[in-house]
């Protein structure tokens, strides 16, 4: 991700992982498309932990993961507040990084206490559709898209959409 966010080898970045803050001076390709007058967003799973806010520089960024809500734009545009205002319990068994072994944590419903543990976690979800990881991560992304197309104006946009799933062990 921050070598596609950069345009720079791993060598160069010194990003072998997702631990560390970049160069502050990288060029990262967002900020590259907003300074030259791109609308730009970001909508799902970032996963780059090593990117300061300031380097981030999306104009909307509505961020899946919780380790992401702080390049979220603006803030509180996560997926978590979108589940407390719905009543949908979070973290939910959809998300990655949801910690299968945290505590009060338990596997869908779906799922029975005969099968392995990878294979419980990876059942059908308890959230329902119309609230499900994906579908809040597409209506956000669709938003931005039909909101920057009703704006009657020729700017260009720059989009980077990602979604959480499919990810180990489903």
């Amino acid at each position: 991700r921050i070598s596609m966010l950069s345009g720079q080898y791993p060598t160069t970045t010194r990003q072998f992982s997702g631990t560390g803050l970049c160069d502050a001076r990288m060029p990262w390709m967002p900020r590259t498309f907003r300074e030259a007058g791109y609308h730009t967003g970001a909508f799902g799973k970032f996963h780059v932990n090593c990117v300061g806010r300031a380097q981030w520089g999306m104009d909307v960024a509505a961020a899946s993961m919780g380790e992401d809500h702080d390049l979220a734009q603006p803030p509180g545009y996560h997926y978590r507040q979108y589940c407390q205002d719905q009543g949908v319990p979070w973290p939910t068994d959809q998300m990655h990084c949801h910690n299968p072994f945290g505590p009060h944590q338990t596997p869908p419903t779906s799922a029975t206490s005969d099968m392995p543990w990878m294979r419980q976690w990876s059942c059908c979800s308890d959230v329902p559709l119309a609230h499900s990881l994906e579908t809040w991560t597409t209506d956000q992304c669709l938003h931005f898209l039909n909101a920057h197309a009703t704006s009657q104006t020729e700017q260009p946009f720059f989009v980077w959409l990602t979604y959480d799933r499919p990810h180990w062990p489903s």
